[in-house]
């Protein structure tokens, strides 16, 4: 266990190798639950001592913010080692990945014509990139889960 983290943050901005069920699994459910644990902990001093009811604090918006995006950076590369050891190309995760972005563009332009004002469509229209995006991202999980060279097997 302590190896595959290791590796997993080692590995977590390059993408290179390959990483097998046990390798992928255990780091980046432990990885996702110690974020939560720690943006609950700063939240929850945050509204015991300091500012309770009023909003995002400073230690949630410098902390949870951007440990997330580099959190989601890690996730995405080790899953493009799974999918390696999976056989399956990364281009095609390129693709997907591409797709969940362009799910989001009519809220963007919506939101933005609006003069970045919220309303009913562009809150149905983030409703559905949102359900997009979730769906994609459940499809790519649970094609995680598919033992080694899986794909090249089929052929």
């Amino acid at each position: 266990m302590r190896e595959a983290m290791k590796d997993f943050w080692w590995y977590a901005f390059t993408s290179e190798g390959r990483d097998t069920r046990t390798q992928f699994w255990p780091p980046m459910i432990l990885s996702v639950a110690i974020w939560m644990l720690i943006c609950w902990l700063i939240w929850w001093l945050d509204e015991r001592f300091y500012s309770p009811g009023e909003g995002m604090s400073i230690g949630l918006l410098f902390f949870c913010v951007p440990s997330f995006f580099i959190l989601v950076w890690a996730c995405f590369s080790g899953f493009i080692r799974r999918l390696r050891d999976i056989g399956i190309s990364e281009k095609r995760y390129v693709v997907i990945q591409g797709i969940c972005s362009i799910a989001y563009l009519p809220f963007l332009i919506v939101y933005i014509i609006s003069g970045f004002t919220q309303t009913a469509l562009s809150d149905t229209l983030f409703q559905l990139g949102a359900s997009g995006f979730f769906i994609i991202m459940g499809v790519l999980l649970l094609i995680s889960l598919l033992p080694t060279d899986w794909a090249l097997k089929r052929k």
